[in-house]
C-alpha cells in the first residue's frame, strides 16, 4: 500500500461533500436587517453591534418578565415600544433569537413573542 497524502483542503472538501455530516436542523441566518450593519466596517464592529442588540433584547425580556407580574399597564406601553424596534432591527418579528440560544430562551422568547402580539 502506499501511502498517498492528502492537503488539508481535500480532506475538507470531501467530507463537507457527505450527507451524513449535514446538519438536520435550520441552517443559519441572520435575524437582523442589513441595513442596520451598513456603518459597520469591521466584522468585530458587526459583533460588537450584534452584543449590543442581543443585550437591548435581554433589557426587553427582563421589562416583560416584569410588568407581567404586577403592572399590565406598563405591558401595553412595553408592546409599543417593541413593536417599532423589532421592525426596524429584525428581518422576521417573529424569529427574534438564533438557533444556538439556549432551551429556557427560546422558550421564555416565545411567550414574550405572544404577550406582544396582544
Amino acid at each position: 500500500m502506499e501511502n498517498k497524502k492528502f492537503s488539508i483542503s481535500e480532506i475538507l472538501n470531501q467530507t463537507s461533500k457527505s450527507s451524513v455530516l449535514k446538519s438536520f436542523s435550520k441552517s443559519k441566518i441572520g435575524i437582523y436587517k442589513k441595513e442596520i450593519f451598513s456603518e459597520c466596517q469591521t466584522d468585530k464592529e458587526k459583533k460588537s453591534l450584534r452584543i449590543k442588540l442581543r443585550r437591548k433584547l435581554d433589557q426587553f425580556l427582563g421589562a416583560y418578565l416584569a410588568a407581567n407580574k404586577n403592572k399590565p399597564e406598563e405591558l401595553k406601553e412595553l408592546q409599543q415600544v417593541w413593536q417599532n424596534y423589532a421592525k426596524q432591527i429584525y428581518e422576521d418579528t417573529k424569529i427574534i433569537c438564533d438557533n444556538n440560544s439556549d432551551a429556557d430562551k427560546q422558550k421564555l422568547v416565545e411567550k414574550f413573542l405572544q404577550a406582544m402580539e396582544k
